[in-house]
């Protein structure tokens, strides 16, 4: 059985990869300059908080069957 704090970090970080595929996909249909601007602003900050969640998340699965292995 998974904790539900690591389920939630889970759900965040999905939830992050989403959000980054669709600003940058709007990003690329949009004609406005400023709007697609702050879209793929948006992406990349998306991705940054993804990757930071992904580290976070390995680190809590390798820490975690660490101290399964005790």
């Amino acid at each position: 059985m998974q904790e539900p704090w690591l389920t939630a970090l889970r759900r965040v970080f999905l939830a992050e990869s989403v959000l980054q595929r669709d600003c940058a996909a709007l990003a690329e249909q949009l004609e406005n300059g400023c709007l697609r601007q702050l879209l793929a602003a948006e992406a990349e900050r998306a991705a940054a908080r993804g990757k930071s969640l992904a580290a976070l998340l390995e680190n809590s699965l390798t820490t975690a069957n660490n101290l399964l292995k005790w």
